[in-house]
């Protein structure tokens, strides 16, 4: 069994440049978009989270990977596309027991040291920029998932 607390995941997100990282996706995707989005494709969408490679699951206007565990440690990854940008989070639990996690925001408050930091979502006018998206912030995810891994010296299994 692997126990996990928050500190390791501090240290995880820490050892990917998790802060500097999500700085730089939000920079890369952030051009002003004003006009009113239409609405989201949600089979697209499915589509291209089955593209890079994870099974989908949806429920309303909100979707996360399936089955992603290390051992008995379940990482939630949920996101929801709207207006053209995207909100993700990630909630990570032990044994079912919720450990840490919640809107990506709380992790960078943590990391920059500043309780007011406030980030900028990425903004995308594509399905083309959504998928690039969605491929950087999955690679961030993976990263994290091997970072955890390696904090708390255990082998990763593939699912």
């Amino acid at each position: 069994m692997i126990d996990i607390t928050r500190r390791d995941i501090i240290n995880a997100l820490r050892k990917i440049n998790f802060l500097e990282r999500n700085e730089a996706l939000s920079k890369q995707f952030n051009k002003g978009i004003f006009e009113i989005a239409p609405q989201i494709d949600k089979k697209r969408v499915d589509e291209i989270i089955s593209k890079l490679g994870y099974i989908p699951g949806r429920k309303g206007n909100y979707f996360w990977l399936k089955n992603q565990m290390i051992g008995n440690i379940t990482i939630d990854v949920c996101f929801s596309v709207k207006s053209y940008a995207l909100y993700y989070s990630w909630e990570i639990h032990n044994e079912g027991e919720f450990v840490d996690g919640g809107p990506i925001i709380q992790f960078l408050r943590v990391l920059s040291g500043n309780g007011d930091y406030v980030g900028r979502n990425a903004l995308f006018r594509t399905d083309e920029e959504l998928e690039e998206i969605l491929a950087i912030m999955f690679k961030m995810f993976e990263d994290f998932k091997q970072a955890l891994c390696e904090v708390k010296g255990i082998e990763i299994n593939e699912n």
